[in-house]
């Protein structure tokens, strides 16, 4: 039993952990100086020593040798700092992200914030059918009462019954 046990521990971690490792995509541009970061990419850091993994000494004229290291835009991963949702928005979900922006690795998952009770939530990556069933589908308690968000955008939950169940404000709420 042990055996089989950690045969399955091997094989799911042979299957998840690469997925795990590869959220994020790096290129290191080493040089004297070194070249831009390739379309589609932001730089994140820069520097000459100590050298970043990858490159080698070696500049003409006792120049530092120089690195750049760049995260790549839309791999569903932001880097705190770097990448936000103006520049980086289907990886980034904040008050800059487009409202109708879907998320780099997913096929329905939009970038939303909600005000319930009076305070607003944080900044999400949430799909429709959750918003609807998490914020509007109670009369008592979501009904008028609890607000959507999105960059350019502030709804009000206006219908738990029937679509839509969001009305753009400024809107009537029954």
């Amino acid at each position: 039993m042990a055996r089989v046990s950690l045969a399955l521990a091997f094989c799911a971690g042979a299957v998840l952990l690469p997925r795990l490792l590869a959220a994020e995509t790096i290129v290191t541009q080493c040089g004297c100086p070194p070249d831009p970061c390739p379309a589609g990419y932001i730089e994140f850091a820069a520097g000459t020593t100590p050298l970043a993994s990858g490159c080698s000494g070696g500049c003409a004229g006792g120049i530092s040798p120089w690195w750049r290291q760049c995260t790549q835009k839309g791999d569903g991963y932001c880097r705190s700092g770097v990448e936000n949702g103006s520049n980086s928005p289907s990886d980034c979900c904040d008050a800059n992200t487009p409202c109708n922006q879907i998320r780099a690795t997913t096929t329905n998952q939009y970038c939303r914030r909600f005000k319930v009770g009076g305070v607003w939530g944080p900044w999400q990556w949430i799909t429709p059918a959750s918003y609807n069933s998490g914020y509007c589908s109670d009369p008592v308690n979501h009904l008028c009462l609890v607000n959507a968000q999105c960059a350019s955008t502030t709804s009000i939950c206006a219908d738990v019954v029937n679509e839509p169940h969001w009305k753009v404000l400024p809107a009537s709420c029954p």
